[in-house]
């Protein structure tokens, strides 16, 4: 006891007493608590792997009922009933700015849906494409659908939109109407 009083009383000894010891292990423990910490490391890797791979390889039916769920628990029902009363009155009248302003703000949430649903695919024509591993069954419309909103929307909103371009617009917001009624949000 009264040498390490003596080595708490005098600084310098009790400097020199810390930097002179150390754990004398043979050399085979040391390898062994390297390789120990290796396979720890490595499990935990293996762990953290296959907790997203669970997450991951979900069968397409409970994927689509989590989105489902999801979806239902964010409120976007209300919001996408509240849309469609919008724009069937943008549809009832014969101003072509309401429906392509109709179909902008459809379009705006169906980006914003496909991207709560996380599909691979940078690009929202990557994501509508991996649709077909969950039975939607109307990809490529939904696809040609998107398309046509996109380059609707990059024109400037003017009342000359052709019969064509109205029925066309019509077919978008019918596909998109399929889409959120197989989501289950109207």
């Amino acid at each position: 006891m009264s040498n390490l009083i003596n080595l708490l009383e005098d600084p310098n000894r009790f400097d020199s007493f810390c930097r002179n010891f150390h754990w004398s292990f043979p050399w085979w423990v040391n390898y062994l608590k390297l390789i120990g910490f290796v396979i720890l490391i490595w499990w935990s890797i293996l762990l953290i792997a296959l907790i997203f791979k669970i997450r991951e390889d979900l069968p397409p039916e409970e994927k689509l009922e989590k989105w489902r769920k999801l979806l239902a628990k964010k409120q976007y029902s209300n919001k996408i009933s509240y849309l469609w009363q919008d724009a069937e009155k943008k549809l009832s009248s014969d101003n072509s700015i309401d429906w392509q302003i109709a179909l902008n703000e459809i379009t705006k949430v169906f980006r914003e849906i496909l991207k709560k649903m996380k599909l691979p695919g940078r690009r929202v024509e990557n994501k509508i494409v991996n649709l077909i591993n969950f039975q939607f069954f109307q990809v490529d419309d939904l696809l040609a659908t998107y398309q046509f909103s996109v380059k609707l929307s990059e024109l400037p909103f003017d009342s000359s939109l052709n019969e064509s371009e109205h029925k066309k617009i019509k077919q978008a917001i019918e596909t998109y109407r399929l889409f959120f009624h197989w989501l289950e949000l109207i």
